[in-house]
């Protein structure tokens, strides 16, 4: 597939889920499966705090979209800002970052510093 809007449109889509012209949207918590072998390979399909199908191929379409070569959809800006930085940020490191962000973020950033995150503030009005 070539263009952007075509595989916008078919990249990641999962048609082969009950014979579906296009992807299910599932709103469930969990699944049933058959077994242990398929669970522990099929992480989309066990419980939807972990993967969903839906989510998958949201992600599996954005990533091609924009050249990735994987993703991570969140459910929150928050879940996806806070995930950041958390795998990134470690105890005796900066985090240079403009004084005029969201709330939520500044009460992680507070967590942050707790930890030994030195935070350094700036005015991007300034640049």
């Amino acid at each position: 597939m070539r263009g952007f809007n075509t595989r916008a449109v078919h990249i990641g889509e999962e048609t082969k889920i009950f014979d579906a012209v296009s992807t299910p949207i599932f709103q469930t918590s969990n699944f049933v499966v058959d077994d242990e072998k398929y669970a522990s390979e099929n992480s989309e399909t066990f419980y939807t705090r972990v993967g969903n199908p839906s989510i998958g191929v949201v992600e599996r379409k954005l990533s091609n979209l924009f050249g990735g070569t994987g993703g991570i959809f969140f459910s929150s800006g928050m879940g996806a800002i806070t995930t950041v930085f958390l795998s990134f940020l470690r105890s005796g490191m900066n985090l240079v970052i403009s004084r005029n962000i969201y709330g939520g973020t500044q009460s992680l950033l507070a967590d942050l510093s707790d930890m030994g995150v030195e935070i350094r503030r700036f005015d991007q009005s300034r640049l």
